[in-house]
């Protein structure tokens, strides 16, 4: 019978905890350049107002310019899917569940993730196995 050893590194453990693919939110002077790095400009814009004020305009502009699927599929990720909404309900929930400041991890994770889509369904060799 052997024994065994372990040690517990907690500089280590914070990291494992943080999971380096979500932005970092306890670190406020590097928020904006991780923003930035994954945001177009008009995400940016829409989600960096500093006095939390968000532009629901701005935000049902930009969520129109989209098709039912893809709101659909936005939807679903936030768990908020209902069947047969039309565009401009699903518009609103999106709008709705966005403005609300308990939300802006799981929104920015999913921005994160589109983008992450986007880019290897624009790749060579990748493009072809995504069907998304």
């Amino acid at each position: 019978m052997s024994n065994i050893n372990f040690f517990i590194d907690e500089e280590h453990n914070k990291v494992l905890e943080k999971n380096e693919n979500y932005i970092d939110t306890e670190n406020e002077i590097d928020i904006d350049e991780q923003l930035a790095s994954i945001l177009t400009k008009e995400e940016y814009n829409i989600y960096t107002n500093n006095d939390n004020n968000i532009n629901i305009e701005e935000m049902i502009i930009f969520y129109n310019n989209f098709n039912v699927k893809y709101l659909s599929q936005i939807l679903q990720y936030y768990g908020i899917y209902k069947p047969k909404m039309i565009k401009n309900e699903m518009i609103q929930m999106l709008v709705l569940f966005e403005t609300q400041d308990e939300n802006k991890d799981i929104i920015l994770t999913r921005i994160r993730l589109w983008k992450n889509i986007e880019e290897l369904k624009s790749h060579s060799f990748f493009g072809k196995y995504i069907m998304f």
